[in-house]
């Protein structure tokens, strides 16, 4: 149980944690990769054991724990690295193949990398969400269609050519966009609402970082 709890909180939070290390803290990529890793052990055991992760926005709560857990070095010599005999966790497990050595925003502060990858984060897992869903309920052509309009860089971005591409009509795209965009936002709301504790910090993440309300 308290594996499935960390693992979950990892995947969430370990790229915007990796990136604000590294630009706030000016580490390199493996350096920081290794500080993230260490930082979720250390949260996960030592903060979120006295306080309920729940109550308030978990995002400033792990940015507060991220600089204090930097401030006080917790890597300290003759500390075993990554983990000091605890589970080691591997970071690989929860990268998905994207490539983190990467230039880094030189126009931004490490406060809104943090949020905008975040941010990003919640977005991915609801599209992937989304596209698992559509294709349980065996209806793909949702998922196309809605990718093809908002997603794809393209100039055949439009309903005319969407619908000759996926053989329906124009009409079965105004209704196909209108129920993805629902059902994506369904899917935020959920995500986020898996990282504060009541409704009104709902409202105020989704706002600060999407810019909407929760109401459908």
């Amino acid at each position: 149980m308290r594996q499935t709890a960390l693992t979950a909180l990892i995947r969430s939070y370990w790229r915007p944690v990796y990136l604000y290390i590294r630009v706030k803290w000016g580490k390199r990529n493996e350096d920081a990769k290794d500080h993230t890793q260490e930082f979720f052990l250390d949260l996960f055991e030592d903060l979120i054991a006295r306080a309920d992760p729940v109550r308030g926005r978990f995002r400033s709560l792990v940015k507060t724990a991220l600089d204090r857990f930097l401030l006080l070095d917790h890597r300290k010599q003759g500390r075993i690295k990554r983990g000091g005999g605890r589970q080691i966790l591997s970071l690989a497990d929860f990268e998905d193949g994207r490539n983190d050595a990467v230039a880094l925003p030189q126009d931004r502060t490490p406060e809104e990398i943090f949020d905008e990858a975040w941010k990003s984060e919640i977005f991915e897992r609801a599209l992937r969400r989304l596209e698992e869903e559509y294709r349980k309920e065996g209806k793909e052509v949702y998922y196309r269609v809605f990718l093809a309009y908002f997603l794809e860089n393209t100039e055949e971005a439009d309903y005319l050519k969407i619908a000759e591409k996926n053989g329906i009509t124009v009409k079965d795209v105004s209704n196909y966009l209108t129920h993805a965009k629902r059902k994506l936002k369904d899917a935020v709301t959920r995500l986020v609402a898996e990282t504060v504790g009541d409704w009104e910090d709902l409202q105020f993440e989704l706002n600060s970082l999407f810019g909407e309300s929760p109401a459908m």
